[in-house]
């Protein structure tokens, strides 16, 4: 039996955000304005999403609990916005950093880094890793 096209069944609702606090899924949005989720995005317990420079978050993508997700680093200067496409999966604990585009239907492995402007194609299976690419456009 193959998943259903919409699993929320019509019950996903956007969810309130209030820059730095707590939503009622117990994840936090920094500058909710600039964060852009897709329809049926699920975001896991504990995860924190840096939104200052942008996030845009793909239809019916999962963002497993635990994870971190900056647009900016105050360690290098470097600020980018994050883009992640449709239907991704993104295991728990990893760690987004500024730049990172993600294609759609990409499966990213649990505890993983992906560092500054890393791009990943569509339809890519990660394990857990860490991705880096030392110079940034």
């Amino acid at each position: 039996m193959s998943e259903p096209k919409d699993r929320w069944h019509g019950e996903w609702k956007y969810p309130r955000m209030t820059h730095g606090k707590f939503t009622s899924w117990n994840w936090v949005a920094y500058y909710p304005k600039r964060l852009n989720l897709g329809y049926g995005v699920d975001i896991g317990f504990g995860t924190l999403l840096q939104a200052e420079e942008g996030i845009l978050v793909g239809d019916n993508t999962q963002i497993g609990g635990g994870c971190l997700l900056y647009t900016v680093c105050t360690q290098t200067g470097r600020r980018a916005p994050i883009v992640i496409g449709a239907r991704c999966r993104i295991g728990s604990h990893s760690l987004l950093l500024p730049g990172v585009r993600l294609g759609d239907d990409v499966c990213v492995g649990a505890h993983s880094i992906l560092g500054y402007y890393v791009s990943v194609p569509s339809k890519t299976v990660l394990p857990a890793q860490t991705l880096l690419r030392r110079r940034g456009p």
